[in-house]
């Protein structure tokens, strides 16, 4: 998505299409898109009651992702971060009109560079994980995965005896993630070397 904000509205989608049409649209279109989407739901108090969660998922991947970001995160050092905004919005942030304000954004990013300035790159990674893949894959396969990602060389793995294993939307292993494709990825043990394609 091209923005944070595009990716948490799409969350309120069902369908796959409107997913996609948000990501062509200015981020006041795709916030406009997602309250109207949120309206169709069945049960809005689901979504409300994810969203935190939700938000918290998206801002992990968008500074996993982004090494410069993590670096500037970090260096706000222990001051407060405060979403201070013009458009009333007292639940993500600070209104500057009526001085009132939760600033749940601010606290997930103190959260978060908390986290990155504790050194706990693993277990973020973790979390990212757990965000992505499909309840069925256990704790080991997570934990090889974290080690797997945190390598910086070529990432050339041994995996046991002959294995395969796909990854993506439609695969052995679940990619719930809206940059994944439904076949993502392959990963081959040939002799004993993994190969990804």
């Amino acid at each position: 998505y091209p923005s944070l904000e595009h990716a948490f509205q799409a969350q309120k989608c069902e369908k796959e299409s409107d997913r996609e049409a948000i990501q062509g649209m200015s981020w006041r279109d795709a916030k406009s898109f997602g309250a109207k989407a949120l309206k169709k739901l069945g049960n809005k108090t689901i979504f409300h009651s994810k969203k935190e969660k939700i938000m918290e998922a998206l801002l992990r991947d968008k500074f996993l992702r982004n090494e410069k970001l993590q670096i500037k995160l970090c260096n706000t050092k222990i001051r407060p971060l405060v979403f201070v905004n013009d458009f009333k919005d007292t639940f993500w942030g600070f209104c500057r009109q009526s001085k009132q304000g939760k600033n749940i954004y601010g606290k997930l990013l103190e959260s978060l560079r908390q986290q990155f300035l504790a050194g706990q790159r693993q277990s973020l990674l973790r979390a990212w994980l757990e965000d992505r893949l499909s309840e069925s894959i256990n704790d080991a396969e997570i934990s090889w995965l974290v080690s797997w990602l945190q390598k910086t060389e070529e990432r050339e793995i041994r995996l046991n005896n002959t294995m395969s294993f796909t990854l993506g939307r439609d695969a052995d292993i679940t990619i719930h993630h809206a940059s994944c494709s439904r076949l993502h990825a392959a990963l081959y043990s040939i002799s004993n070397q993994a190969y990804i394609v």
